[in-house]
């Protein structure tokens, strides 16, 4: 593998030693035009989310009883996480 380096360059000039022209349009302004997006799936969307519960019954239940274990979370969770708590600390 050959890398070229490309030392041979011409420095760039400040922003003020370019002008820009304006461009002028023969036919004139173009008509003002209404943007207008599109989104044929939103309806559907919202309807699902109207229909998902706020609260999961079932989600509720096994926090629940998770909670009640005298086990959970795991003591290696735990320790995990305070790695990544300290970690994080450490690098502030």
């Amino acid at each position: 593998m050959q890398i070229n380096t490309n030392y041979h360059f011409s420095p760039v000039e400040g922003v003020n030693a370019v002008r820009p022209v304006a461009a002028k349009s023969a036919v004139g302004p173009a008509p003002a035009t209404e943007d207008v997006a599109s989104f044929p799936n939103a309806t559907a969307l919202n309807q699902a989310l109207a229909q998902t519960p706020d609260i999961r019954a079932d989600k509720v239940a096994r926090a629940k009883e998770l909670v009640k274990q005298s086990d959970y979370p795991p003591a290696e969770m735990v320790k995990k996480i305070g790695e990544l708590l300290a970690g994080h600390l450490s690098n502030r």
